[in-house]
């Protein structure tokens, strides 16, 4: 276990092995005994063999359900029962977490033309 010292970067990562149900992470996470800033590096490996498919499925859709109420908060007013009982394929909601330049460019592009300038940015159509 490695200390990572304030604005230090540490190793994101999740390997899945599928063969034998068990998901190795790379992460890191912050503990109170640290000094500000800091992290701890942790290497844990979750093993799913003995977890009955019945709470794989509820822990992903609580996933889902998180992640759903992205396009949700985006509505202005949801109207009536329109986002009431529908059905979701997951697979469009179980996504690779964006990066950082994805994050970045998300909010650029909420940006109009003149606070563009201001940044000396400019927008390019492909």
């Amino acid at each position: 276990m490695k200390i990572l010292k304030a604005k230090e970067s540490g190793h994101k990562e999740t390997i899945i092995d599928a063969a034998n149900k068990k998901v190795i992470c790379h992460h890191v996470t912050a503990h109170p005994s640290l000094e500000k800033g800091c992290r701890y590096q942790l290497t844990t490996t979750f093993d799913f063999s003995d977890c009955p498919e019945k709470l794989l499925l509820k822990a992903a859709a609580e996933n889902c359900v998180i992640a759903w109420r992205r396009p949700f908060k985006d509505v202005t007013k949801p109207k009536n029962d329109e986002w009431n009982n529908i059905v979701v394929n997951a697979a469009d909601v179980i996504s690779m977490p964006a990066s950082k330049l994805d994050k970045a460019a998300k909010i650029v592009a909420g940006f109009d033309a003149e606070t563009l300038k201001a940044l000396g940015l400019e927008r390019i159509e492909k």
